[in-house]
């Protein structure tokens, strides 16, 4: 077997690197569903500390799992005296 005069000894020549066709890629065509269902029940809640833009004694809706994660934040009271103290505070 003839030896390689380019190559040197105990190694092996380079080669060229491989390259894998990859498919075309196309647009993701899937809509994303909407941030808010049109049929999500709304809770009120009394707002407890400023937060996310909301005044103090704020009376705000929420989506319920959202009112709920406040409520457990501390920042929202969903008690229907709270709301209705809030309600009767001047505006």
């Amino acid at each position: 077997m003839a030896a390689n005069k380019n190559a040197a000894p105990g190694k092996m020549p380079p080669t060229e690197p491989e390259t894998a066709e990859l498919p075309p890629t196309e647009p993701e065509t899937a809509e994303l569903p909407p941030t808010e269902p049109e049929n999500v029940a709304l809770v009120e809640g009394r707002v407890l500390s400023a937060t996310a833009g909301h005044a103090v004694d704020a009376v705000i809706e929420l989506p319920a799992a959202e009112a709920e994660a406040a409520e457990k934040a501390g920042w929202l009271d969903t008690h229907p005296d709270a709301v209705a103290f809030a309600k009767s505070l001047p505006a």
